[in-house]
């Protein structure tokens, strides 16, 4: 952002951690990611959240099926990959849960895994990032890392603002991380092993 740029940060890596935590701690031991499919995609958040899902796995002791999917060009639509990603990650896989990189794709998974004959969270859990509106009213609704974008919008605003009006042209290069939060709903639980013991 430059020597004297200001940058505001959701805390994607720990948001990370506390949705794996969370299903290590209802008993998960083999997770998948459903990560961003898209090869032409360079948001950070797409980085930050498989590295960070790498990092800890490693950490928790967390073990991950091995995935080939193919990656998609930046206009192509993600539906061709829902139900290989299903079959390799859960049926072949035997992931007992799922952390996907988006909303949208925790949705379209959910929505695949009915057609499949899949149920969450019976087969499998499902947590996914951006804690949009529509996740609490899906069926199961879907347990969330909930990115804070109106506080990131705040501070950022606030630190444009100050350095509008600073008359100070030696400030320092700012950046300010902010927490996230998990939600957690219907759509985690004990994985099949140990609910039907």
């Amino acid at each position: 952002v430059g020597p004297r740029g200001a940058q505001v940060l959701p805390g994607d890596a720990d948001g990370t951690q506390k949705a794996l935590q969370h299903l290590v701690e209802l008993g998960h031991s083999r997770i998948a990611y459903f990560d961003n499919p898209n090869s032409s995609d360079t948001h950070l958040s797409v980085f930050v959240r498989r590295d960070a899902f790498q990092k800890y796995t490693q950490e928790l002791g967390i073990e991950s099926p091995k995935l080939t999917l193919p990656r998609l060009a930046k206009s192509q639509a993600w539906e061709p990959i829902y139900e290989p990603f299903l079959r390799q990650a859960i049926i072949e896989g035997r992931a007992t849960a799922v952390l996907t990189y988006s909303h949208f794709g925790a949705l379209s998974l959910l929505r695949k895994a009915h057609d499949m004959g899949l149920s969450i969270p019976a087969d499998f859990s499902l947590v996914c990032f951006n804690n949009e509106p529509a996740l609490a009213l899906s069926v199961p609704s879907v347990t969330a890392v909930d990115v804070p974008s109106l506080t990131m919008g705040k501070v950022a605003a606030d630190l444009l603002l100050r350095q509008m009006e600073s008359k100070d042209s030696d400030e320092p290069q700012q950046s300010i991380l902010l927490t996230e939060t998990l939600i957690a709903r219907e759509s985690t639980a004990a994985p099949p092993s140990i609910i039907r013991q």
